[in-house]
């Protein structure tokens, strides 16, 4: 079973691989033989773990995935998947406007950021907004992946599952890059001193310490990725093409990005009736 666990494994890499590995560790840790794993089996595992739906979901995807390839592999030691199709667990409720801050509560946390964490610090803070990126594209960002032109500046993004794509950067904050890094501009933009990329950890303490000098609602709770929530959903209330948002945060699909299209102004579809 190691063998194929490894193997498939190795289709993955970064934060997917360690997800995937973790899911299979804990799951395989569980089972005698896998020829007697039924739905049943899975369901109550996924149950009796102390954790968020959302999360018991991504167990069951990685699950799923896993079984599927399985059983077409020469010598799989199951002939069919324990996960139909037809097996789901409840819906979550959808919590994401719980993880959005509003345009004032970003600035508040930024203004906080300048001055109680150092200046790469904030600044990597200001770029997961600016730019939508997610923590781990934000931290191995190089001066490198920046293209500078007459028609403005572009950024290459090495995104989840191995994508690759191109972000425009604001002129200003562009600016704001280069004052800070000066005419030295090689290797990670915001490393350490031994001139290694900061690590998620380091940037996870800065922002819940920016966030309690902001003094935001629910501040504890706030983690880097609300930054990535936040720029879609404001991008998309300012008018940007729903495209152009899906485009530059590196969604797969349409539909992730459509969770970000909320109401504006309180306003309902009436509204746009004429009486």
């Amino acid at each position: 079973m190691n063998r194929f666990v490894e193997l498939w494994l190795s289709n993955y890499h970064g934060l997917t691989l360690k997800s995937y590995a973790h899911t299979l560790q804990m799951f395989l840790k569980e089972v005698g033989e896998l020829e007697s794993i039924t739905s049943l089996f899975v369901r109550e595992w996924l149950n009796n773990l102390d954790t968020a739906p959302t999360t018991k979901q991504k167990h069951l995807a990685c699950l799923r995935s896993f079984f599927n390839w399985l059983i077409e592999q020469e010598g799989s030691p199951i002939s069919h998947n324990p996960i139909g199709k037809k097996f789901k667990l409840p819906k979550s409720q959808n919590t994401l406007h719980e993880r959005i801050l509003t345009p004032e509560e970003v600035n508040e946390l930024l203004f906080a950021a300048e001055r109680v964490v150092n200046r790469r610090d904030y600044l990597l803070i200001k770029t997961l907004y600016m730019l939508g990126l997610r923590i781990s594209e934000g931290c191995s960002l190089k001066w490198r992946d920046f293209h500078p032109g007459k028609t403005g500046t572009k950024v290459t993004i090495f995104g989840k599952g191995g994508k690759t794509r191109s972000v425009s950067v604001p002129a200003g904050f562009w600016e704001e890059l280069v004052a800070w890094q000066g005419d030295v501009k090689k290797g990670f933009v915001f490393a350490t001193k031994s001139g290694k990329a900061l690590s998620r950890t380091n940037l996870h303490c800065a922002i819940k310490k920016a966030a309690a000098a902001a003094g935001l609602e629910n501040g504890e709770w706030v983690s880097c990725h609300w930054l990535r929530h936040s720029h879609a959903t404001h991008s998309l209330d300012n008018g940007a093409p729903i495209h152009l948002v899906q485009q530059s945060l590196g969604h797969a699909s349409l539909e992730t990005t459509g969770k970000y299209v909320h109401v504006l102004g309180g306003k309902g579809s009436g509204d746009y009736l004429q009486a």
